[in-house]
């Protein structure tokens, strides 16, 4: 848990590099689909979420890290994201 507003602002700044990556590869990712309506849709209400967090991540009182025990290198990505 990490209260300390230095470390939490350093963690912002972390998420706020991550969500920069994450954000152009979704314009991208959306650009290539415009024909699908529900898709785009999805898609906007994650950017927009991202976005609020890239805004508002520095307030948050407390971040909670979990820690997991074991490595997730060679998974997919998603399944990293998962454990």
């Amino acid at each position: 848990m990490v209260t300390d507003s230095s470390k939490r602002a350093a963690l912002a700044s972390l998420y706020r590099k991550g969500a920069e990556m994450y954000l152009s590869h979704s314009a991208a990712m959306t650009s290539e689909s415009l024909d699908d309506p529900v898709r785009n849709a999805t898609q906007g209400r994650v950017v927009a979420s991202a976005l609020y967090l890239v805004e508002h991540l520095h307030e948050v009182p407390v971040h909670v890290i979990p820690c997991i025990e074991g490595r997730t290198e060679g998974l997919p990505t998603v399944a990293q994201a998962a454990q």
